[in-house]
């Protein structure tokens, strides 16, 4: 997740120029990030001749919360793949 910091941002653009997804936009003179069309790929950072754009921290149980979600559906995944497998062998048998 990125995060403007207001007190270094100019409004120069830079940022919205190179958004693959635009996600920024400006605002009153300061970029604003649209966070749900952001993919985090970091190029408004990288383009920010001010250093005004950085990534947010992530909190730990954040991040232990997606990990458990990961772990779920990659368990679902193989289940499903399972039964998709058993499905095609019975229509073959038929």
């Amino acid at each position: 997740m990125l995060s403007v910091r207001k007190d270094l941002c100019t409004g120069c653009g830079a940022c919205t120029a190179v958004c693959p997804t635009g996600a920024i936009s400006l605002d009153g003179g300061t970029a604003r990030i649209d966070q749900s069309r952001c993919i985090g790929c970091q190029a408004c950072a990288r383009a920010c001749p001010k250093g005004a754009i950085r990534a947010k921290e992530v909190p730990v149980s954040a991040t232990s919360n997606l990990r458990d979600d990961l772990v779920h559906l990659q368990a679902e995944v193989q289940n499903l793949t399972r039964r998709l497998e058993a499905l095609e062998r019975k229509r073959k048998g038929k």
